[in-house]
Order: C-alpha cells, then structure tokens, then sequence
C-alpha cells in the first residue's frame, strides 16, 4: 500500500489516533512492537517512523534503511510473528520518514512481550480477560465448544447415552475405551494433562446436568395469551442435555400452538 508525502501530512496534522502512531527513530524497539501489536489486534493502522511529539514534528530519520529492519524485527518479535507489507520510505517534504502498514483484519491474536494489546483512541491498552477471550474466538483461535468445561470430570458425563450414540454410529460391539476414543475423536472429551475431560460440546451433548457447569444451557419456553407480552402466560424451563431439550421445545411448541397455526403447519408438511 503506496502512500503519497500529501496524504502522509495530512494525517500527521490530524494527530494520533486508532489508526496513527508514530515514534522517533531512536525509539526502543519494545516500543515498535507495542505499537505494532496493538493495532494488528484493533483495525490495523499505519506506523510512522520520525515524527516526535505530541504535535508531530517532522524530523526524518537518518538511516531509513536501519530504520525499516528495526520495524520487521519487532514485527518478528510479536508472538505469533506479524507479518505485514515491509515498511515504506516516503520524503516529507526532504526529511525522510519510514511508515509500516499493519493491514485490517489480521488472522491471529498477537502479545509483545506477554502483552495483549489492542489500540484504543491514540492509546496501547491492554485487552480484559473477556475481551481477549472474545477476540480469539471470533479470529478463530479459541473455540467454545473445545475448551474443557471447568469443574467437570468424566463422572459427569451420561454414559448410558453416550454408548447409545457411539452404537448408533456402528454396528460392532461396543467397548468402554471404544466410547472414550469416538468422543475424544469428535471433540466431546479433551486430554488434559494425559486425563481425560469434557468440553462444553461433551458437556451439552452428554452431560447429566449441563446447567450445574454452564451458564444459559437451558431453554425458556413461553406461551402469551392475545399478541402481546403480559403477566398472563405458560412457560416451562426445559434443562438436560441438549438433544432432550429440543426434543422438549419441540413438544411445547406444539402443545401450544394456536389452531390455525397448527392446520398451517400440517398443510406446509
């Protein structure tokens, strides 16, 4: 991504900001990588290097070169490694500035130094526990239904259904450890530290009471009497696993459908 001397200035005089940071080129290279790392986790940016000051004074830097290796080895630093476009030398309008690219949308979630960072007005902040863990689930890093379910052990599963559903997928006699492994394979156990876990699939899948571990598994089912919300209603808290919970909205539905609604939905059948 090619930047114009113009367009350069033009952002320099609108200050810092969510998508501008720049540093002086003596600038540690922890710092770099702060900067770098923060805006890879928020909507990407632009680095410049050799601008100083709250106002942005424009000095150069005397050895672009050196200047743009410093920026790809903090980039490199960053864990996972960042990898963006390598950085840009632009004249503005002699003085020579050295500008990176961090594209919007990275893959990873990225720490410096330990740090999650994430860039917020024209600040470094670090990322709440519930924020970074959104973040890796929503770039992919971290699945809800992998994690082991805290507090949980094996005596918490319903076996009696488990085997019922690994008979279902075969035919062949069907063994303790034959169970254990099909489970594991699909991501319903998980091995943690060589012992055997429910995550929270196995936990809603198969749980004898998902509810005790999992906030929200269960379903509320309500009836209103006319069109609107009133205190005039039936309702039914439906918990279990969740395959007997469907099951039983399934059943409330239509235990509480209105008439035409049920000739309706025969004719749609």
């Amino acid at each position: 991504m090619e930047i114009s001397p113009e367009e350069v200035q033009s952002r320099i005089r609108q200050g810092r900001g969510p998508l501008l940071e720049w540093l002086p080129e003596n600038a540690p290279g922890d710092s770099l990588a702060a900067a770098l790392t923060a805006m890879a986790n928020a909507q990407g940016g632009m680095l410049v290097v050799g601008v100083i000051g709250p106002t942005g004074a424009i000095v150069g830097v005397r050895d672009p070169r050196s200047a743009a290796d410093r920026i790809v080895q903090a980039a490199l630093s960053i864990e996972p490694r960042l990898i963006i476009p390598y950085p840009q030398v632009v004249r503005v309008p002699e003085r020579p500035l050295v500008i990176a690219h961090i594209p919007r949308g990275m893959p990873h979630v990225y720490a410096c130094d330990g740090r999650f960072l994430i860039r917020q007005d024209a600040e470094n902040r670090p990322l709440s526990p519930r924020d970074l863990r959104r973040m890796f689930i929503a770039r992919g890093e971290l699945s809800f239904e992998t994690e082991i379910t805290p507090r949980a052990s094996l005596d918490d599963i319903d076996w009696e259904a488990a085997r019922s559903y690994v008979g279902a997928l075969s035919s062949l006699t069907i063994a303790a450890n034959t169970v254990e492994n099909t489970l594991l394979r699909r991501g319903c156990l998980s091995d943690s530290d060589g012992k055997l876990r429910p995550t929270n699939a196995g936990m809603l899948l198969f749980g004898t009471d998902p509810s005790r571990f999992l906030r929200g598994a269960e379903i509320t089912a309500a009836r209103f009497q006319g069109d609107s919300m009133t205190d005039r209603f039936i309702k039914e808290d439906i918990t279990g696993r969740l395959p007997s919970q469907l099951m039983r909205a399934e059943s409330f539905l239509q235990d509480n459908l209105r008439i035409g609604a049920q000739r309706m939905l025969v004719e749609i059948e």
